[in-house]
């Protein structure tokens, strides 16, 4: 007997993982634009549950839309920076 295939989450058919990290390109109600942040709580569904990065106390949902993948490049931005504005 086969074991039953697990169904993916929107979250997981984007290819992230618990470990990705992820940068918000729109403003939403918890959290501003340049916020990176990991997965909290996966719910299965296309707004699931964050926690910022840099305040992990700072928890809220997302929706993925607003995401997307953290480059090498933006984490030195912002380091440098402070912001991945470029005006």
């Amino acid at each position: 007997m086969n074991a039953p295939v697990k169904k993916l989450t929107p979250f997981e058919k984007l290819g992230y993982t618990p470990d990705t990290e992820l940068l918000l390109t729109i403003l939403s109600p918890r959290f501003r634009p340049g916020t990176i942040v990991t997965i909290f709580y996966d719910d299965g569904s296309d707004c699931p549950k964050f926690k910022s990065v840099h305040e992990p106390d700072k928890k809220g949902y997302i929706p993925l839309y607003k995401l997307t993948v953290v480059t090498p490049e933006d984490k030195l931005r912002l380091l440098t920076f402070g912001t991945l504005r470029t005006d």
